[in-house]
This record gives C-alpha cells, structure tokens and sequence, in this order.
C-alpha cells in the first residue's frame, strides 16, 4: 500500500506545481543553452585574441589579480629565451618566472623586484628599457586590467635593441655636428619660417641659460626678455624678409656693444634653404664673424704703409722700387719731384719710364748693365754718378746701390735702387786725406828730430852708468834714464796713435804661441810687481795645449801690456790676474777670451766711455797721482777692434776693473818654436829677482818633494839638485806626514795636490796643525795643473804659500823657493834610511858628442832641462817603466765603468805627457778628468786614451833602444 493511499494529494495544486517544476526546468535549459552559447562565444573571442597576440611583434604576458599567468605568447618565449613550450608557464606565478629570467638581465635584481610591485600597483608603466647582458635592450609596458575586464595586468615586451642603436647613432650624429657647430669660432643660429630659433650655438650667445631661453622663440620675444631694443629685432626681421625675397644669402656688418662695454664689428650673413619640390622656405642659416680684430689689423697696417711711406718720403735720398719685371712700385719725392708723374709711374715698366722721361741713351745703358749685374750675381750693385741736375750750374756726385730681394724659392722678388748725394762727403774726404798727410809728414819728422837727439841722451845714460859715480850720482842718473824711456814711450804711444787714425798701422800675420806672448807680457812687468807688491796670477791652463796660432804677437803683446800696466798702476798692493781662456775651435780656426781683472780703484760708470778717448783719463787728478798719457786704451781698443775684437770694460768705483776681448785666430799649419809658458804664481814672492838677473843658487837648501808620479818626482828632483838643494822625496801624503814628523823642518815642502788617499790639502793642514812651530810653519808650495784664481785663493787658505803650474820653470821654481826659504844655518845631517839626492856638482865640460836621437822629440822635456840628453833619458825611462801599470788600471777602469779610478790615473799622467809634447793625449786625458761613467763619450775617450798612450810607451822605447845604440 502506498503513501498515496493514505495522504492523497489535492489534484489542482499537484498539477499546478507540476507545471511550475517544468517551466523552472524549461527556463534553465534556456539559460543553460544561452550560457554555452555564451561561453562558446567567449571562447571563441578568446581564442581568437590569443591567435591575433601571437601574431604581434612583441610579448604579450597577461597576470590576474592573484599574480598568476594566464597568458604568456610565444614571441615572449622568444624574447625570454625560455625553452618549454608556450603554455607551460600559464597558471605559474609571476614573480616565480621573473625569477627565472632574472638573471639573463644587466640588473637582475631590479628585474626580481617587479614581482612585488605590479601585481600591487595601480599606474600604468611605460617604456621601462632593461639592458640584457646580451648587449640587447628589452622595452616593458604594463597596464592595470579594470574589473570589469577581470582584473590583473597586462604586459608588453618588445625588444627595441635596434631602435636604441638608430636613436643613439642620430644623438651621437646631432651631438658630433652640434660640438662642431659649438665650438666654431663664428656665431651659427637657426630659425623656422615663422624666426623663431631651432639652434643657437654659444659663440652667438654665451650665456647657457638665454640660450636654452632662446629655442623656439623670436628675435622680438629676445629684445622683450633681455629689455633691449626692440629695433635691432625690427631690422633682423627686414632682413630675414629680403633674405627669403631675394632667395640667396644676404651679408652685411654691424658694430654691437661687448660686455666690456667696447664696440664689436661683426660680419652677419643670412642663408636661407628652401624645400626642394614645393620651394618654400625650410629654415634660415644665420652665421657671422667678429672683424674687430680684422679690422684693428688692417688700420695698423695702413698706419704702417703710411709711416713707411712717411719715412721714405722724408728721407735725404731718392728711392725706387721695382718688382720681377721692372714695374714702378714705390718711388719717392726726392727720385722724382713731380707729384703727377710720381703718380703716373706706379705700375709702369723703367723702360716705359725712361721713353716718356726722355732719359740720355748712356744712362740707360748704364742702368740695363746694374740691373742684369743685380740680378745675375744676387748681390747689392754700387756705383757713383755724376749729374747735373736741371737748373744747376754744378755737378753733384750721388752713390747709387741697386739691392735685389729673391723669394725664398731663389726666384727674383723685388729691386731696391737708393742714392744718396755725397757730394759733401767727398769734399770733405779730400779735405781729411789732406789733413792726414800733413799730419803724418809732422809726426814723420817730429819723429826723427825728437828720437835722433833722445837716442843719444838714452846712449850716454847707459855709458855713463858703466863708470864710477857716486850714490847720489847714481839717482840722478836713473831719473835721467827713467824720464829718456818715458818720454820715448810717449812718442811711441803718439806714433801709434797716429797709424792707426789715418790707417796705416797695418797687422802682421805670422805664426806664433799664445803661451809665448803671455808670459812675456808676464815678464815685463814682474819688477812692476815686485815693486807695487801686487799679488799678480795667471790664469792660462786653457790655451796651454794650443801648438799655434796666426796673427801679430807684437800688437797683442802691446795690448796686453797696457792693460797690465794699467792694473798695476790702479792695485797698489791689491790682486792683478791675467787670464787666456779658449771659447771655441774648429779644425782650422780658435776663438780666445783675454781678460785683465784688478782690484784697485774702478771707474765710475758715467766716466768708463771717457777712459777710451785719446789723452782722457779716468780721473782729473790721475796723471798727477798715476803716471801716464791717457793713450794707452785708445790705442788697446783700435789695436783690439783692428785684430777683430771689442775691448770691453766692467767696472765701478772702489770695486776694481775688468778689461777683457775675445779674438779670432787661424790655427798655424805649422807650429812655431816652443818657448817657455807663462808662470802662474805670486808674483810678489819673486820681487827679490828680475826676469833677467841670474838664477840663485840652493846650496844648503833642504826640499821636501811630495809627489805621487815617478816622473814628476823625477823631473823636479833633478831640476833641484842642479841648482845646488838637497831633495828628500815622499811619494804619499801619509809618507810625507811620516818624514815630517820624524826630521828636522826643511827650508821648503813642494806639494802636489792631487794623491791618491791623501791629498795635497789634507797633508798641509796636517803639517799646519803640527806642534812644533818649525814644522807647522814650514813654507809649503802647491804643484798642480789647475792653478786657476779660484784654485789658488783655495790652496791659500789650506794653508800653502803659494802655487806652482805644472809644467813649471826651473827658474820659476828656484826662484820660488829662494823667496820663501828662511835664512841659511848650517844645514842638519841627513836622515838615515830617507830617499836623500845631494846637489850634483858642476860637470867639467865634455868633449862633443853625437847628437841625441831624444833631441828631435819631446821639444818641451828638452827645454825644460836645458837640452841635457841624459836629463831627457832619465824622465823618459821613468815614464816607461810606470807608464805600463797606468795602462792597466786605465783598462781595468774602463771595463768596470770605474770614472773616479780613470780620472784620477788621468790627472796624475798628464803634466808627463805635456812635458813629452803629446797634446791629443793630453787633451784626451783631461777630458776623461771631468768626463762621467755614464757620458755617452767616457768609453771612446778611454779607448782613445789606452790607443795613443800604448802607442806612445812603444815610441819611447824605441828611442831609448835607439839612443841606447
């Protein structure tokens, strides 16, 4: 039984909500159908839109609102690089693939933070570019979804690696043309067809600001800005009109105010640039230049041409001057006083001129033959020419020259004619030779009147000093002598003085030694010296080595002379020092500076000219105090001017004087007789002796000779015992110290001053500081070959006596230490065991012998020991025995690159080899002195060095093996 049959159901209300069950059925399969319908649509969009995404040159990423992926094209595959297929990253998170990819990316972690801002923000991005470490460059743009569109974001992703390139390739290209254009030095700016500025560049306006305030605005909207004119851009306007009216540029000049306040003139051009098919205007070019400084030249060249002009105008002289085909390009007033014709002439030919000025065929022969000499031989054509000029009764002597100028490519350039009339000039001349020869017929005889009677007087002076008189006669007798030579010297000086104003003291040219006459102007005045108790020093090491020169060793002698003289006649009692240095030589020529210092009086600045006048002297009072004519330095600067030098004077008052000259000389092709050098010492210690009394004897004379070099130890021991002194020899400072300390003082100590170990200053304030005073005080004199003033003020103050230059004298050496040795006392007996030579007793006189090959050698060892072949055998067989070790240790010190070792080797030979005539060597030798290891020429100077003195020790040999037979 069913419930039915108990609870029936009413029929009308079960068939009512049977039908409202069908028609809610039929309504949702109506919805139902609609909505697949719907959805298929849907589907069918979407679908469609994903078709179309993929098709597009980009990436297109869709995100919902919960960050997830859902869609992802394969061109951001591509884009991404990812490998899965397309769809495998849909439903994956973003932020999970921007971890992924993060990595391909220059800033990865930029590119991870987007994880966290997209899916939260609400603003749009654009263009966000991410470099990858590719080199390419990803574009991203992200869009906010609405939520009617379901939310989320959508992402754009291009690769704008090739956009980036031409963007960056036309920046590069507008920023290279716009550098130029920057830094041109004209201003450039660029207008649009409506003036308004598209470029302006900072020489048109400095400022950066108005610049950037000027694009994209007018020439009038400038003049409002900057509270200007507004002219100047009404007349801009006008002209950028005309400009397009005219369709071609338009130039024109205008002064504007610099912000200094002064007034510029400016060049302004307007270019416009017109659209090729249509011909409407495109832009318009403006540019210009500052011609202030243009036009401030060309007005000082005016101002020039016209000074030019002026001056050349002015002058006393014609001028003319033609260019390279004889055209007129100046001529002036006094070549031609005809202003029209003057006029006429410029830019005509001379044979154009001479037709239309009627000039006399000779004359324009003349003038064919100057020109074509002009020209053919490159140099300035000279004549004179006598004219009488129009209206002149006399003739005038004029001096023509015609001077070409070439380009520099040797092609003629221009032809300067000037004249000068000399008409004067040579009146006058005549009138002087007149003169001359009346003068020089006056001093002719004067001459023989006045030296014909002084001769005798001179005669019987001498003679009559030959006979016995009294003391007081004698005085009276000297003063006779002294007022002959006196006088004679005046006329001399008078005569000379007379040559060489009218020109005819004329110079000899004849080989001689420099040397020679420095000494000899040394020696005439060493009694001088003695007397004035002048410390006098010479200073000639430089032009020791020269063999020879050409010139006239008489005048040069007299120059020097008269300089001395005058130096000591200013330093009584003060320093005179004579000095030679060479300044220069070539093969065949030698430039040599003289110089004369004192340290007397000076000359006050405002009287140094006067001092070179004829019969002036420095002072009013100076013939009266001093002596003299005031002849001696006119004569000294025309003899030095004539020999091709120039006497210069330097000086002030109180502080002494300096007269020095550089000369010119030939080198001799052959060299003249060797003579004895100059001295180089203390002249006021020879006072005792003139040059030509007899030497003193050193008998008794105890020497103490420190000396590291055999042969100069040699040279000198024998020049000492010759003269009668006891030698004691030392060959090192500390033997010397040694020998001093362990024997009486002796009268003299001779020092050389470079040792090795100790040198020749170390032993001397040894000595000086010695208890004794009989030691400590011991007369000590330096030997070196550097005995210039600086060297000797510094031996002196070690505490030596006075200097020697090696190769010295014998007379100056016995000379020397016959001043400075004390007394005689009976001399002490020799020291045992101390290298001890006694005075050689004169040798009686030998019978004839043959002569010695050793004679024509060493001409200097010869002279120095009085032509003794057995002198010259001893010197030179110490030389070969030492020279070898010296040879060694020159090339040891030459392959170590040891320069002290070699300078000193070098010092120590040198006064041996000057003394053996080896000059090249010599020279050699001193260069390696001064010369450091790491001197590009230290090696060649030693090889040089070991070459010539090998080959020297073998020639030495040969001659004592000769001399030997």
């Amino acid at each position: 039984m069913s419930s039915s049959d108990f609870f029936p159901p009413p029929a009308a209300s079960l068939v009512a909500e049977l039908a409202r069950e069908r028609a809610a059925r039929a309504l949702a399969e109506a919805e139902a159908i609609s909505l697949r319908q719907q959805l298929e649509r849907v589907s069918a969009t979407a679908s469609r839109a994903r078709r179309l995404a993929e098709h597009l040159p980009m990436g297109v990423l869709l995100i919902d609102p919960a960050g997830r992926i859902t869609l992802a094209t394969q061109h951001l595959y591509r884009l991404l690089e990812l490998r899965e297929p397309a769809p495998a990253v849909v439903g994956e998170r973003f932020s999970v693939l921007l971890r992924r990819v993060a990595r391909q990316f220059v800033q990865p972690a930029e590119v991870r933070a987007w994880s966290r801002i997209i899916p939260r923000g609400a603003v749009p991005v654009r263009n966000l570019q991410l470099a990858r470490t590719d080199g390419r460059m990803i574009e991203l743009d992200a869009q906010p979804l609405a939520e009617t569109e379901g939310g989320g974001w959508l992402l754009v992703v291009r690769d704008v690696t090739v956009r980036e390139a031409a963007r960056r390739e036309v920046a590069e290209q507008r920023a290279f043309y716009e550098t130029i254009l920057d830094n041109l030095p004209s201003d450039v700016a660029v207008l649009d067809p409506d003036h308004r500025y598209r470029f302006v560049n900072p020489a048109a306006v400095v400022d950066p600001g108005v610049r950037h305030w000027l694009i994209g605005h007018t020439d009038a909207e400038y003049c409002h800005y900057r509270q200007r004119a507004t002219s100047v851009a009404e007349r801009r306007y006008a002209l950028f009109e005309e400009a397009v009216q005219e369709r071609c540029l338009l130039t024109w000049e205008e002064e504007m105010p610099a912000p200094d306040g002064t007034l510029r003139t400016l060049r302004r051009n307007l270019q416009p640039v017109f659209d090729g098919p249509t011909g409407a205007l495109r832009m318009m070019i403006g540019y210009g230049f500052d011609l202030t400084a243009l036009r401030a030249a060309q007005r000082a060249v005016d101002d020039q041409r016209t000074f030019y002009e002026t001056v050349l105008d002015n002058l006393p002289a014609d001028v003319a001057v033609f260019d390279d085909g004889l055209r007129y390009r100046y001529l002036n007033p006094q070549a031609q006083p005809d202003a029209a014709l003057r006029q006429w002439v410029i830019g005509r030919t001379w044979a154009e001129y001479v037709a239309h000025a009627q000039v006399s065929p000779e004359r324009v022969g003349q003038r064919w033959q100057v020109f074509t000499q002009a020209l053919t031989t490159r140099e300035v054509v000279s004549w004179d020419e006598t004219i009488l000029f129009p209206g002149a009764t006399t003739p005038r002597i004029l001096r023509r020259h015609l001077r070409p100028l070439f380009h520099a490519n040797g092609a003629p350039y221009l032809l300067i004619g000037y004249g000068v009339d000399i008409t004067v000039v040579r009146e006058a001349q005549r009138a002087a030779e007149d003169a001359a020869r009346a003068r020089e017929n006056f001093l002719a005889n004067m001459s023989h009147e006045i030296r014909t009677p002084l001769n005798g007087v001179l005669g019987m002076v001498a003679l009559l000093a030959k006979t016995s008189l009294s003391v007081t006669q004698h005085e009276y007798l000297d003063i006779v002598g002294a007022s002959g030579r006196h006088l004679l010297g005046l006329l001399n000086d008078v005569l000379d003085m007379a040559k060489i104003n009218s020109g005819h003291l004329e110079l000899e040219h004849a080989p001689f030694r420099l040397t020679d006459t420095l000494r000899a102007a040394a020696q005439n005045i060493a009694f001088r010296v003695a007397e004035q108790k002048v410390t006098f020093v010479t200073e000639t090491a430089g032009v020791m080595a020269l063999e020879g020169v050409v010139g006239d060793a008489y005048r040069l002698q007299q120059v020097l002379l008269n300089l001395l003289t005058n130096a000591l006649k200013f330093a009584p009692g003060g320093d005179v020092t004579l000095a030679a240095r060479v300044l220069a030589t070539t093969d065949s020529t030698v430039r040599v500076r003289f110089s004369v210092c004192d340290t007397g009086i000076g000359i006050p600045t405002d009287r140094q000219e006067a001092v070179f006048e004829e019969f002036t002297q420095a002072y009013t009072d100076t013939t009266r105090r001093f002596g003299g004519t005031g002849l001696g330095l006119a004569i000294s600067q025309r003899l030095v001017s004539q020999m091709g030098g120039h006497l210069v004077l330097t000086s002030d008052a109180g502080e002494g004087t300096t007269f020095a000259f550089t000369l010119p000389f030939v080198r001799a092709t052959a060299a003249p007789t060797p003579t004895p050098p100059l001295m180089s010492t203390y002249a006021r210690l020879l006072g005792k002796a003139h040059a030509a009394a007899p030497l003193p004897r050193l008998d008794g004379r105890r020497v103490l000779l420190v000396e590291d070099q055999d042969v100069n130890r040699l040279l000198a021991r024998l020049l000492l015992e010759a003269n009668g002194a006891t030698v004691y020899e030392a060959a090192s400072g500390p033997k010397a110290l040694a020998w001093m300390v362990a024997n009486p003082a002796p009268d003299v100590v001779l020092m050389d001053i470079q040792m090795p170990g100790m040198s020749g200053l170390d032993v001397t304030r040894r000595i000086r500081a010695l208890s004794e005073p009989a030691r400590a005080e011991v007369p000590i004199v330096a030997l070196t070959a550097n005995a210039f003033r600086a060297d000797v003020e510094r031996y002196l103050a070690a505490g030596m006596n006075a200097c020697l230059t090696k190769p010295f004298e014998e007379a100056e050496l016995v000379r020397l230490i016959d001043a400075l040795a004390a007394p005689l006392s009976d001399p002490p007996p020799a020291p045992a065991g101390i290298p001890v030579s006694s005075p050689a007793a004169p040798a009686a006189p030998a019978a004839p012998a043959a002569v010695s090959p050793l004679r024509a050698y060493p001409a200097t060892l010869l002279r120095v020991g009085r032509d003794d072949p057995a002198f010259a055998r001893r010197i030179i067989t110490a030389f070969c025995a030492g020279g070898p070790a010296a040879l060694e240790v020159l090339q040891d010190a030459a392959r170590v690159g040891n320069a002290a070792i070699a300078a000193e080797v070098a010092h120590r030979l040198v006064p041996s080899v000057r003394l053996l005539d080896e000059k090249e060597l010599a020279d050699t030798l001193t260069e390696i002195e001064r010369l450091p290891a790491t001197d590009p020429s230290w090696p060649d100077a030693l090889a040089f060095a070991e070459q010539e003195l090998t080959a020297l020790l073998a020639r030495l040999n040969d001659l004592l093996a000769a001399d030997a037979r």
